[in-house]
């Protein structure tokens, strides 16, 4: 099994291994932290025949290695269990044109999270019917910033792409309603007071920074970059609020991006059987419970993990979790659909250059044309 950045797998996989009274062991084997470098790691590992048995794979690659016959089928009965098991939006990240291809390890969902004294200050209390421009219209009010991914190599696809689809509409059809629903929103902040003054070149890292740091008081994020992190002395107590991922149109809900990892077991492995048995254990409910609590960043895919007292103690945001992981869309895939994502992003960003009018035509041409 070759292990993720993440942390937590090696005692899971040990605990599996210790309940299978011998009948398999498991090896953790670390992978670059990279994307690309673990890619071309992946690929390698998959091509070199039965080195691997079962793989953590970003689900982003997912597509590329089903269709260079890589993976091993699962069987009806598994795919039957994990619908039973797994939420909508983990299943959807490990599904490749319909069938699910891996066994959904762990996932990431964006929340909006916020300052509880900025926003009843701005008159706010964020919910499900939220939307980005009561969001940013509360920024400006408290003379503060909305927080987002807009930087080229940061999240801005996966943010444009939350925003189409939060329109009820598609990144292939850029040129539609949802398109220009979405175009709007962006305008609207990048337009704004509300805007970062480096919203088109921050990083992940600088996002959450100035969030913390008292520049931002509204920023979509994952858990994982905003929960147990260490307090600052700008903030007080009980002051970090979460909501659910905003709403581009006020008549629909959101769709929040979600990203994952799926345990995916090796067409070319001598010991399928055993590793689907493995794959099994891990995706348990005792087993990812343990996920959860040892990492405290990266969520579980299964519904039941959040009613547990623990995991509700240490995530108090878990009900909020487990909707919007229903409820949520997998984030593009850049390799499977390189071109055309490059052909949407070239042209809605920078932000602020984004028109309702101009700038979705214009997306339009560029995919119809990666598409030739």
């Amino acid at each position: 099994m070759s292990e993720s950045p993440q942390d937590g797998q090696a005692a899971i996989a040990s605990g599996c291994a210790a309940a299978s009274d011998g009948r398999y062991s498991i090896q953790v084997n670390p992978i670059p932290t990279d994307y690309e470098d673990r890619r071309s790691y992946l690929e390698t590992r998959f091509a070199s025949g039965p080195t691997a048995d079962l793989v953590t794979v970003d689900h982003t690659m997912l597509g590329d290695f089903v269709e260079a016959g890589y993976l091993a089928s699962l069987s009806a009965g598994d795919r039957a269990e994990l619908r039973d098991t797994m939420l909508a939006g983990p299943l959807a990240a490990n599904s490749v044109d319909g069938p699910l291809v891996a066994f959904p390890l762990f996932s990431d969902v964006q929340l909006l999270w916020y300052r509880r004294s900025v926003a009843r200050k701005a008159g706010v209390v964020p919910g499900r019917t939220t939307t980005w421009a009561r969001i940013i219209a509360a920024a400006e009010s408290a003379k503060t910033t909305v927080q987002v991914d807009g930087g080229r190599e940061a999240g801005y696809l996966t943010w444009l792409n939350a925003l189409i689809e939060g329109a009820g509409g598609s990144l292939l059809q850029p040129d539609s309603a949802a398109g220009r629903a979405a175009a709007g929103v962006i305008r609207r902040l990048a337009t704004s007071k509300a805007a970062d003054p480096q919203l088109d070149s921050a990083t992940s890292q600088q996002v959450s920074e100035r969030f913390f740091k008292g520049d931002g008081s509204f920023m979509v994020s994952s858990p994982g970059a905003v929960w147990r992190l260490p307090p600052t002395a700008t903030w007080k107590p009980g002051d970090l609020g979460w909501a659910a991922y905003p709403r581009t149109m006020p008549d629909r809900p959101a769709q929040p991006p979600i990203t994952g990892f799926g345990l995916a077991i090796s067409r070319a492995s001598e010991n399928q059987p055993l590793a689907l048995e493995a794959a099994r254990c891990i995706t348990s409910r005792q087993r990812q419970v343990e996920l959860m609590l040892s990492q405290g960043t990266l969520v579980s895919g299964r519904a039941d993990v959040y009613d547990d007292k623990q995991v509700r103690q240490a995530f108090p945001m878990a009900d909020l979790l487990r909707e919007s992981l229903r409820s949520g869309a997998p984030t593009p895939v850049a390799a499977a659909d390189d071109e055309v994502n490059k052909a949407v992003e070239n042209t809605f960003w920078p932000p602020q250059r984004v028109d309702p009018q101009t700038t979705p035509r214009a997306a339009q041409r560029a995919v119809d044309a990666a598409l030739q």
